[in-house]
């Protein structure tokens, strides 16, 4: 393509996102803002292909910070990483998992990344950050820890990486980069199939009188839709009903007697806050404060703020989620419900977010 038409298409992102968004400068002064978007527009002189465009657009979206408009190139070709998967622990980036054992021999679960490419494992660290934003500094190393082997554009074929071993040694290896095909695809695959099996499950450890509900993502059978399914050889009677599961696990908390309901949201990632709100009424009556809207009103807005001036920000009013919040459950079901009343104890951690952040924010 032409690269006056990526130019083209970069002006109208920068035009709608300051058009829309009810703050673009939070993160970045107006100055930073125009000076990234004038050096990007000379870039997209060179570009000549889609992926040279969506670098270019991640980078300006990356310097407006807002972690939900963070633009992911959808071009699987794009980025070359190990077969590995990195997470971080007490701080450190630790391998979690092996993805593909024949492009790195010499690595095993719980080693230690020390340095990336002949740089300390925080320079590496540094440039992930740099080209995604984060809600917080403490989300942007989670995620920055997980994205440490990824090498988005690169044509590199391997990368050569400083790990202390489990037992204290200290070694050097070098990686095979692999594309996304192979054993990157049948990890990422499944990831999702385990994604919507498993997006909530529930245990009890009688020995703490305690039953725990682990909601890994916030989805359930009545938020997605087959068509989502047809590429795992998954259906929907596959995937958990939310309510179900919570009708069941209060039921059995409450026959048991257990004294302690763990809510396990650690790494959820989110989805739809519906699936989230569903639990809470099992855990109390309340009305509930769960945020609060500010809209920038635009001239796709303007339609719900008549008598508001285009630019201007309508500031929203709290929410309250009132007695029963989410439910699928008949009057006569409600009547019987399985409220817990023992000790409620939430887990979680950096990779919370989005709807997940909304269903931390009203468990406290």
């Amino acid at each position: 393509m032409d690269a006056s038409r990526y130019i083209e298409d970069f002006d109208f992102l920068v035009d709608t996102v300051d058009r829309v968004h009810p703050c673009p400068d939070l993160t970045s002064t107006r100055h930073q803002l125009e000076a990234q978007r004038d050096r990007l527009r000379r870039d997209l002189a060179e570009c000549r292909t889609d992926g040279d465009f969506w670098h270019v657009a991640q980078a300006y979206l990356v310097t407006v910070g807002d972690g939900h408009t963070n633009l992911r190139s959808p071009i699987k070709s794009d980025f070359r990483q190990a077969g590995l998967v990195t997470s971080l622990v007490d701080g450190q980036v630790v391998v979690a998992e092996v993805i593909d054992s024949e492009s790195a021999p010499e690595v095993h679960v719980g080693d230690i990344i020390l340095g990336v490419n002949g740089h300390d494992v925080e320079t590496r660290l540094g440039e992930v950050i740099r080209s995604q934003p984060s809600d917080t500094v403490r989300s942007a190393r989670f995620r920055a820890a997980r994205d440490a082997l990824v090498f988005v554009g690169s044509t590199s074929e391997t990368c050569t990486v400083t790990l202390s071993a489990v037992n204290g040694s200290v070694y050097d290896t070098t990686l095979r980069l692999l594309g996304f095909s192979g054993p990157i695809a049948d990890h990422d695959r499944q990831e999702r199939v385990i994604d919507h099996k498993e997006c909530v499950t529930t245990f009890f450890w009688e020995a703490a009188s305690a039953g725990c509900l682990r909601l890994r993502s916030c989805m359930d059978r009545t938020t997605i839709q087959q068509e989502w399914l047809d590429g795992l050889d998954l259906t929907l009677d596959d995937v958990p009903d939310m309510e179900s599961v919570c009708w069941d696990f209060f039921s059995a908390l409450r026959a048991s007697r257990a004294r302690k309901a763990i809510i396990d949201i650690r790494g959820n990632g989110g989805g739809n806050s519906s699936v989230g709100a569903t639990l809470l009424k099992y855990l109390t009556r309340k009305p509930i404060e769960s945020y609060r809207g500010d809209t920038k009103v635009s001239e796709e807005t303007k339609k719900w703020f008549p008598n508001e001036p285009i630019g201007s920000v309508a500031r929203g009013t709290a929410g309250v989620r009132a007695f029963p919040y989410q439910t699928r459950l008949s009057e006569d079901q409600l009547k019987t419900l399985p409220a817990f009343e023992g000790q409620v104890i939430a887990l979680l951690d950096t990779g919370v977010y989005s709807s997940a952040e909304w269903l931390a924010a009203e468990l406290a």
